[in-house]
């Protein structure tokens, strides 16, 4: 996408006299930023028309993220100052933890476009996260009638745990290269327990079927 979607748009015709005139209007920096979100606007488009021709793929796999990028962007100067002011250290590891935590919230709801039935349904969940109070539904065990049982729901939080600690050490340099650099038996250990924990706690065998996977509605 990028080397044969963005950079052709970005370098064409059309967007070098959009440059050259939001140069004039708005001065060279943000006249170039400006060029560039219309150049990046066409490319989320197209992957999220690539996910699929439906809105929802459009808008959770597309356009919402350009959107991210963009607000970003655009309230950056504006962030750094409130942080000089306040003496926030912005390299520092909690605000990375925050960052982090940010960037998974905001991919989950375009995830959660992607999930849905609809752009309606979509809105319709997104508007339910945050004005439906049920924190009953963890200990009376009705969460698990969502579609994951106790056991399924148990390996998904440790999955998930494992997916973040990986994600964090990943912050340091390459895990796998980590992992070639040990000794011969302890990486054989790891790499056969990790492919014995998919084997062993994946979901095979009678009923399972690989199309009701997420993806299917691709």
């Amino acid at each position: 996408m990028k080397e044969y979607v963005f950079y052709p748009v970005l370098r064409s015709a059309f967007f070098t006299n959009v440059n050259k005139s939001f140069k004039k209007r708005f001065g060279k920096k943000k006249g170039k930023q400006y060029a560039t979100f219309g150049a990046m606007f066409i490319l989320w488009l197209t992957v999220g028309i690539w996910h699929g021709g439906d809105w929802k793929f459009v808008i959770g796999s597309g356009l919402l993220h350009w959107l991210y990028i963009v607000m970003e962007e655009l309230l950056e100067p504006s962030c750094k100052r409130i942080m000089e002011r306040l003496s926030i250290n912005s390299t520092g590891k909690f605000l990375n933890g925050i960052r982090m935590l940010r960037t998974f919230f905001l991919v989950c709801i375009g995830d959660l476009f992607f999930r849905a039935a609809s752009v309606g349904d979509a809105f319709a969940m997104l508007r339910e996260a945050v004005t439906v109070f049920n924190p009953h539904v963890v200990w009376d065990g009705s969460i698990f009638m969502a579609g994951l049982d106790r056991v399924e729901a148990g390996i998904a939080v440790l999955a998930l745990l494992l997916l973040c600690v990986v994600s964090v050490l990943q912050q340091k340099g390459s895990v796998r290269e980590k992992i070639a650099g040990k000794p011969l038996p302890l990486r054989w250990i790891l790499w056969y327990g990790l492919l014995f924990g998919v084997i062993l706690l994946g979901c095979y065998g009678p009923g399972y079927s690989a199309s009701e996977f997420i993806y299917q509605g691709f």
